[in-house]
């Protein structure tokens, strides 16, 4: 079972990746932090993806991928951080050491271009402007790749953080990414 953390005000950017998972045909269980969870608790799972919305308190479990987005105010992390790759947005955080940044500045690996926006709707391409490493081992590819999310409206830091863990995981399409919420 892959474990992704996801630390955000509000559980968009999960959402992104437990519904493209889900339509993809993986099996897909979706907690939230605000309860205890312990690593005894996850044995009991049977998933391929476990994806773990983290909006108050930070859930100290063996992450393959944790995401780290847009914290809530006051949030505190643990150091180390204890994750197998760490993807932070370079618009909220100063990123750990081994961390894979993405956003609109200039530091991010993964950023976006051409981007329109409607009331339930997201467009925008998808660049990946250096590679990375992906949980599998092999490296990303840079590239640009167009993407629409709708359903509901979605920020384009929730987008591009959600598109960054589907990158890590090796899932993401190199024609056209729909996701439907």
């Amino acid at each position: 079972m892959t474990i992704i953390g996801v630390v955000d005000r509000k559980d968009r950017a999960a959402r992104i990746v437990r519904e493209y998972l889900s339509a993809a045909g993986h099996s897909v269980a979706y907690l939230s932090g605000a309860h205890p969870l312990s690593s005894a608790m996850l044995t009991h799972l049977q998933c391929e993806y476990l994806v773990i919305y983290m909006d108050r308190d930070f859930c100290p479990l063996p992450f393959d991928i944790l995401l780290l987005c847009a914290p809530p105010k006051n949030y505190t992390l643990p150091k180390p951080l204890k994750a197998r790759l760490v993807l932070t947005s370079a618009d909220d955080f100063d990123p750990p050491d081994n961390s894979v940044a993405f956003g609109m500045g200039s530091g991010a690996s993964v950023t976006a271009s051409s981007i329109e926006t409607e009331a339930d709707r997201l467009q925008f391409t998808c660049c990946v402007r250096r590679e990375f490493p992906m949980l599998g081992g092999d490296m990303t590819l840079p590239g640009e790749t167009p993407v629409c999310i709708q359903g509901m409206r979605i920020p384009i830091g929730a987008g591009l953080a959600g598109l960054t863990v589907l990158l890590a995981l090796g899932l993401f399409p190199e024609e056209r990414v729909k996701i439907l919420l």
